[in-house]
This record gives structure tokens, sequence and C-alpha cells, in this order.
């Protein structure tokens, strides 16, 4: 279990990195984006804090700040019970 964790970990932050600096699928201000049950929510710049609600077995998260975006990208490495694992960052787009 402990060599899962730190492989999620390894592979989340290298998406991170790659979310970062791509032109990933991008949801603008004050829209939706869905979290299916194995998706995660890997990280918010400040002031960026996205609000997620439960809806069956989804989250429909939203963010309120124009400047924000979320940035998701799915990882093939990562399937859990079959399904690809979907990470998502929100991000400010201006200082």
């Amino acid at each position: 279990m402990r060599r899962t964790t730190t492989q999620l970990l390894v592979v989340a932050t290298f998406a991170w990195l790659a979310l970062a600096s791509s032109g990933c699928q991008r949801a603008q201000a004050f829209e939706s984006f869905t979290l299916g049950l194995h998706d995660h929510l890997i990280a918010e710049a400040p002031g960026c804090n996205a609000e997620c609600r439960v809806q069956g077995n989804q989250r429909s998260c939203t963010f309120h700040d124009p400047d924000c975006r979320a940035v998701c990208k799915t990882l093939p490495e990562c399937r859990v019970d079959g399904t690809l694992m979907k990470v998502c960052a929100v991000v400010r787009s201006r200082p």
C-alpha cells in the first residue's frame, strides 16, 4: 500500500509539471469541471479554491475567480478498477 501511494505521488507530481507547461483541457471561470470516483484535485493556486459537490459517483467542481482555470489530464499510467484516473489542478492565469 505504501509503495502504491509513493508511486501515485510521483506520478501526480510529474502530471502537475506537465499540466502547468501544456495546453491541456481547460475549464473557464465560473464553469464546472467534473471529477470521477477515483479522480483527484491535486493542487489549487492561492485564491483559486474550487468548490466541489458530490453528485452520485462524481464531484462537480466550480471556482468563481475569473483569473483561475482548471487544467485536467487523464493519466494512462494510473488505472483504478480498469478506469483511467484524471487529475486536475486549479491555477491562476494572471498574477
